[in-house]
């Protein structure tokens, strides 16, 4: 995801920057994968995502905004992920292989869409240059809003890679599409692109 686009012939339009995966002393493939994880009750579901990802041997660094804090803490990806959550935009941010958001609320997907960048997470993203994976989750009426398909148009035109949402029953008892994507989905969506 670049965005802003770069003007044509400046040294920012040359494409994006290719930063290599780690191999490990086992010839394992470490990637460097950034968990961004917005607000909502589907933010315990991006605690099995973390642990599958270090499990497989990747360099995990969770990105969570402020709402997720409301349903998990920071200190439980801090442990899933062996290290600290960042509190401001570092350089190691963007020098990742991966940038994963699960789930992506209705109102990052908005922010992310327009460019928006009023906190870690946002920011980061704004500033990636790899490869982006998103996986919805919202009610099904703010998933349907027109505002939010035009929004995953601009995503997805940008390169975005959406998994879900899924159909089913939703946190508030409601039934329909809406929900985020099986951790096990999201991760093994990841392996591929990360071994592509």
């Amino acid at each position: 995801m670049r965005l802003p686009r770069a003007k044509p012939g400046s040294a920012a339009s040359l494409g994006p920057k290719i930063v290599k995966p780690i191999i490990s002393g086992q010839n394992v493939l470490v990637a460097r994968v950034l968990l961004g994880v917005t607000g909502g009750i589907a933010a315990y579901k991006a605690c099995e995502l973390a642990r599958l990802l270090v499990r497989a041997g990747h360099e995990l660094t969770p990105i969570l905004t402020p709402e997720t804090e409301t349903f998990v803490t920071a200190k439980t990806f801090e442990a899933l992920a062996r290290r600290e959550m960042p509190r401001e935009l570092y350089p190691h941010l963007v020098e990742a292989d991966l940038l994963v958001v699960a789930p992506l609320s209705a109102n990052t997907l908005a922010k992310l869409a327009h460019g928006l960048a009023d906190g870690v997470l946002t920011q980061t993203a704004l500033a990636f240059e790899g490869t982006v994976v998103v996986a919805p989750a919202m009610n099904p009426r703010m998933w349907g809003n027109p505002a939010t398909q035009a929004n995953v148009d601009v995503l997805r035109s940008r390169g975005v890679e959406l998994i879900g949402p899924d159909e089913g029953e939703l946190a508030e008892g409601e039934h329909g599409m809406g929900r985020m994507s099986s951790p096990e989905a999201i991760f093994a969506r990841c392996e591929e692109l990360l071994s592509a």
